[in-house]
């Protein structure tokens, strides 16, 4: 295999599904932070879960917001909260970091986000079965009580209502076979933008994406209730008889190229750059120490005539469904990829794809 530029190479195998597996239920979270035990609350999304444009993410996001009532409803729990978020970065990334992000974490809690990363009004089938693999391996590792929310781009409230969103449906689905608690900020914000509550510009006062502290307020809403009303019906999270979509995610893993012999000529294995101008899009959040290049040639543009040289970076045999490679470096460096032996194709989400 060839590689001039890739940092992580990613390699997935199918794997059977138990069906009987459950997580603990909302009312046993609720008894036990009552109790005041440890318990840790992890916040698994993208943008909007870390608190894009919200005012202080750490304090007015609704993550922050959460996390504030549950201090406020529970005085005597000892909360742990874990921001497991990462800008621009959907389902088919999300499988690969749920190990280190979350499920060593052992939450007792889950709030998960992906349906705007993932596209509300679309339908990716790897991105679909890349969401109900997360959510059936945190049921399987009996841990944790999980909310599923839908959280709006500002065109999905301005739309006034739900109809041919179909990836959205395809989340709701996926809750409900689940048991998972279920928070619709979508609808919640059209209800309030419609009766006059509150205006669109007001929720999205910067721009069309991501909102300010109203907006983030309405979210939090919308995952509160959906925990009240999960502990209120004595919700028990569990796997259906059997998964929906592609069992392609049900088994991950995620192997760096610098552990896989001495870096070549011209690279070393150094930190993941920390800079960036937005810290939770920037890939060195979860990313561990990758090849770093110090010499390794320039980019030539297509169609000019000139030649580059390529470094071949690691080599490695691997038996997958999908492969995907993911990391920082120059300008268009990961559409350098040489993948030798393999079908290559385009996958959305991800630099590149091969199957």
């Amino acid at each position: 295999m060839r590689q001039s530029a890739a940092l992580l190479l990613f390699c997935l195998a199918s794997a059977e599904i138990s069906i009987q597996a459950t997580s603990p239920g909302f009312v046993d979270f609720d008894r036990r932070a009552k109790a005041g035990e440890r318990l840790n609350v992890v916040f698994f999304g993208g943008s909007l879960t870390w608190g894009a444009n919200a005012s202080d993410p750490q304090i007015s996001s609704w993550r922050a917001v959460v996390a504030q009532r549950l201090e406020v409803e529970y005085p005597k729990g000892r909360f742990k909260f874990w921001d497991a978020s990462l800008g621009g970065a959907g389902a088919l990334v999300g499988v690969f970091r749920l190990e280190r992000d979350v499920l060593r974490r052992k939450p007792d809690l889950l709030f998960i986000d992906f349906a705007v990363a993932d596209g509300i009004a679309d339908l990716n089938p790897e991105e679909i079965a890349a969401h109900e693999a997360i959510v059936s391996r945190i049921v399987q590792s009996g841990h944790a009580a999980v909310v599923q929310l839908v959280l709006p781009y500002k065109r999905d409230v301005m739309r006034g209502n739900t109809d041919g969103m179909k990836g959205r449906d395809v989340v709701i689905d996926t809750a409900r076979r689940y048991h998972l608690g279920l928070g619709d900020a979508m609808v919640l914000c059209q209800e309030f933008v419609k009766v006059g509550r509150v205006t669109a510009a007001q929720l999205w006062p910067f721009e069309s994406n991501f909102p300010g502290d109203k907006a983030h307020d309405l979210f939090a809403d919308a995952a509160w209730r959906a925990f009240m009303e999960a502990i209120q019906s004595k919700r028990v999270c569990s796997l259906p008889p059997k998964i929906r979509y592609a069992d392609t995610y049900m088994t991950t893993a995620r192997v760096r190229f610098s552990s896989l012999g001495p870096a070549p000529a011209g690279w070393r294995v150094g930190l993941p750059n920390p800079i960036g101008a937005s810290f939770d899009m920037s890939m060195s959040r979860w990313m561990g120490p990758p090849f770093c290049t110090i010499s390794a040639g320039s980019y030539v543009p297509e169609n000019s005539g000139q030649s580059s040289a390529v470094t071949v970076l690691a080599k490695a045999r691997f038996s997958s469904s999908f492969v995907a490679n993911s990391g920082r470096g120059p300008e268009r460096a990961s559409e350098s990829i040489a993948w030798e032996g393999c079908r290559r194709r385009p996958v959305s989400g991800s630099k590149s794809g091969s199957q």
